[in-house]
């Protein structure tokens, strides 16, 4: 379970495939998001209530942007099932992910080639 920066929302990722958007106040689903592979985990870039990055099963993070609701870019450089993902820096523009293949990746948002692996 991951918070919007004002907590009015929160995303929850399930082994159905599915992430979903919800309403912290009323409890209710506002949108079922999914890339048809397993997401880990699903995180909110700090900043930005509009868009969320869910470290998949299928070697990818994927990002969403919830006003248009859908798929906006794909990162794939992970040769195992993607963990963990942890944003850095105060404009939150990197962010840091961890995998099955023993590799952690610092990425740029927006671009598909890691900045640097540890």
């Amino acid at each position: 379970v991951n918070f919007n920066d004002d907590g009015s929302q929160f995303l929850s990722s399930s082994w159905d495939r599915h992430v979903k958007l919800w309403d912290t106040e009323t409890g209710k689903c506002i949108h079922s998001f999914t890339c048809g592979k397993v997401p880990y985990q699903s995180k909110f870039r700090p900043g930005d209530n509009n868009s969320f990055l869910s470290a998949c099963s299928s070697k990818e993070v994927v990002q969403y942007d919830i006003r248009e609701r859908k798929q906006e870019f794909t990162y794939d450089y992970h040769l195992g099932a993607v963990n963990t993902i942890t944003f850095v820096g105060e404009d939150a523009r990197r962010f840091i992910t961890s995998s099955d293949d023993k590799k952690v990746l610092v990425w740029e948002w927006n671009t598909n080639v890691p900045v640097k692996w540890i």
